[in-house]
């Protein structure tokens, strides 16, 4: 799979429609029906991941993660209004290409943003100690009023409760 998600997409794309294309073609020479699109759905499906990958063409090339974001931020209008035409309302298998491009371009911007963000420690460990030890100053008297280093030494059991 290509690394840049200009590429990713293009990639994605011109390989549904060369398959859909191959489907189209088999179905032609086929004597019995078979399952899935017909060869004119699979056609006019290709041509609906044409459209995608002709979308695509126009992401910027080498690009920034985040000017590639922004461009992906317009492509998904543009994406949802092809899925929303009146062909692929009457048509569910091409509103498909369009809305599964949708969420291709949608999952790669929250790819994108999810690992740009910084990531947040999930529990503490040696290296958090110096976060709290402002917290707990250790004045060396055991038995004190407030609860620090000093008063977990082993050679002081705790008190019994009285009863």
């Amino acid at each position: 799979m290509p690394t840049d998600i200009r590429e990713y997409l293009l990639d994605r794309f011109r390989t549904d429609a060369a398959t859909l294309r191959h489907r189209a073609e088999s179905l032609k020479g086929a004597t019995k029906p078979s399952p899935g699109p017909d060869a004119a759905l699979s056609i006019a499906m290709a041509a609906a991941c044409d459209n995608v990958v002709a979308l695509a063409e126009l992401l910027p090339v080498n690009a920034p993660v985040d000017v590639m974001l922004d461009a992906l931020q317009v492509l998904v209008p543009k994406l949802t209004q092809l899925a929303e035409t009146p062909q692929a309302a009457t048509s569910p298998a091409i509103r498909s290409v369009y809305v599964g491009a949708c969420t291709r371009a949608q999952e790669l911007i929250a790819a994108e943003l999810s690992a740009a963000r910084p990531s947040v420690p999930s529990g503490l460990d040696d290296d958090d100690d110096e976060a709290f030890d402002d917290d707990f100053v250790d004045d060396g008297d055991i038995d004190d009023d407030d609860v620090d280093d000093d008063d977990l030494c082993d050679d002081h059991p705790p008190e019994e409760p009285n009863e």
